[in-house]
């Protein structure tokens, strides 16, 4: 069983996508002395048109309340463009990209965390936000510090690092009231055997 999805281009559709590649709105959180997460709000400029144009492709069915994966995510301007500017930044050839669709806001993410961390030594995972604003939460995974909550909206760069993806895990939260999908492209640089969500 699949969900509909109800999505309505806007003007801001028109526009030409573009990074920020000085990463100027980027603020650094440090969960712990070992862990850490970049946000950069609006890091994707014309994030509506790079929506629209994965909204168009072939997605894997998945159960009602789970999010989709795109069947594959070819290079495009754009995706290169998010490629280069991250491998600049973090000095890591960020080479492989997945993504995934959460039609509304009544599909998650559990807790998990992404299994690149089972092969590399404090990973960096980018994630850009395309489509609605949800809430991503962190946390230890043996207790500790509690959760942190990030809200995040169309356009986003969600980094983490350090200890991110050993000792912490993320979760997107439930929000009944958002009704437009939300597509997450995750960039790695190194290629897991599941990418972004659990099977």
């Amino acid at each position: 069983m699949t969900t509909a999805i109800l999505w309505q281009p806007t003007l801001f559709a028109a526009e030409a996508p573009a990074v920020d590649a000085t990463f100027g709105a980027v603020v650094r959180h440090h969960l712990d002395d070992r862990t850490w997460v970049e946000h950069a709000r609006g890091w994707l400029r014309g994030s509506e048109a790079v929506l629209e144009d994965l909204l168009g492709r072939s997605w894997e069915p998945r159960r009602a309340d789970e999010p989709m994966r795109l069947r594959s995510l070819e290079a495009t301007p754009s995706l290169d463009a998010m490629q280069a500017a991250l491998s600049a930044r973090y000095d890591a050839r960020f080479d492989d990209a997945a993504a995934a669709l959460f039609p509304n806001g009544r599909h998650v993410l559990g807790w998990t965390r992404h299994p690149v961390g089972e092969h590399f030594t404090n990973p960096v995972v980018a994630t850009v936000v395309l489509g609605a604003r949800r809430s991503i939460k962190v946390r230890p995974r043996t207790g500790g510090s509690g959760t942190t909550t990030f809200v995040v909206q169309p356009g986003d760069l969600f980094v983490t690092g350090g200890a991110a993806h050993d000792t912490w895990e993320h979760a997107l939260a439930r929000s009944v009231r958002v009704r437009d999908p939300l597509v997450l492209v995750t960039l790695t640089h190194a290629r897991a055997r599941d990418q972004l969500v659990r099977s």
